[in-house]
């Protein structure tokens, strides 16, 4: 099972409904069965990022990966992953990025 394609389709999905004067970021609650959020740091960084470098997703300032994890008696965890894009052509404000990227 593929966890990157679906999350770089929904970039793409994303990008039309986007407005060129304003920073945007896309957030992704996924619910595959491998998440994007459990796999290797470099590994996900470096395919959203190679995608994210793309002419065409410019208007992306960052995407946030949201993973909700209910084990049968515990209690609910969220776990994240944030991805600032370096290539925005308007970025998400640095407090921001800060407060979204701390726990990754």
């Amino acid at each position: 099972m593929d966890p990157i394609g679906p999350a770089i389709r929904a970039v793409d999905k994303s990008i039309p409904k986007f407005s060129s004067e304003r920073c945007n970021m896309v957030a992704i609650n996924d619910d595959l069965f491998s998440s994007p959020v459990e796999l290797p740091e470099g590994w996900l960084d470096g395919s959203i990022l190679e995608h994210l470098n793309k002419p065409q997703c410019s208007c992306v300032g960052g995407v946030l990966f949201l993973y909700v994890v209910k084990e049968s008696d515990g209690p609910v965890e969220y776990r994240h992953r944030f991805i600032s894009n370096p290539a925005a052509d308007r970025p998400l404000p640095d407090a921001i990025v800060q407060l979204l990227s701390a726990g990754n």
